[in-house]
């Protein structure tokens, strides 16, 4: 199997990206698969990069996502359908909120145990042209990442303070959000109010 690691220069609180491409290189060398090291260079990059990367006819690329959620996500939007792509992640962002069903980020900060683990099959949910591995949200989620967004964009990267900052603007604009939630032909919410 080949192995890509997209590496988002800006996750978590930035400056990781020279770490984690040499612990990479260092782990790689003198070994027999073949390894690319990437680092992203603007939102949507990965995307663009993982629709873009050439794999040869009957190999196997495993795309490692070097970041948060948002890196990830980009990750698999970008290869996701491609014959012979996997994923993987290595969670250096501010969040990580995927990897904590699977134990939490320290379980998957070991590239020798990461690349050696079983592919498994994982569910995935399609909105419009977009694929999430993690959650779809709406109404109090959406404002605490809009915040956090608006506060990337000022400062270059994500923090936990950002995260407190979207949550309070949550509780203040998005505590009662106007939708109806439909399933199986039934109406789950009468009052047409959701929180999430």
């Amino acid at each position: 199997m080949d192995y890509v690691f997209v590496i988002n220069p800006v996750a978590g609180k930035g400056g990781m990206a020279d770490d984690i491409a040499r612990e990479i290189r260092e782990f790689f060398a003198g070994r027999d698969e073949n390894v690319n090291v990437y680092l992203s260079e603007c939102p949507g990059d990965a995307i663009r990069f993982g629709k873009e990367y050439p794999i040869p006819d009957g190999r196997e690329v495993c795309f490692v996502a070097c970041g948060g959620d948002g890196t990830f996500y980009e990750v698999v939007n970008g290869a996701f359908g491609r014959p012979g792509a996997c994923f993987a992640v290595y969670p250096c962002g501010s969040g990580n909120d995927f990897v904590k069903a699977f134990g939490g980020a320290e379980r998957f900060m070991d590239v020798g145990k990461l690349i050696s683990a079983p592919v498994r099959k994982l569910d995935l949910l399609k909105v419009g042209e977009r694929y999430s591995n993690n959650v779809v949200n709406f109404g109090f989620d959406t404002t605490v990442a809009i915040t956090i967004n608006k506060e990337r964009e000022k400062t270059g990267h994500g923090s936990k303070d950002a995260y407190t900052k979207g949550v309070v603007t949550a509780l203040i604009k998005s505590m009662n959000n106007r939708c109806t939630v439909t399933a199986d032909g039934e109406v789950l919410n009468p009052d047409g109010r959701a929180l999430l």
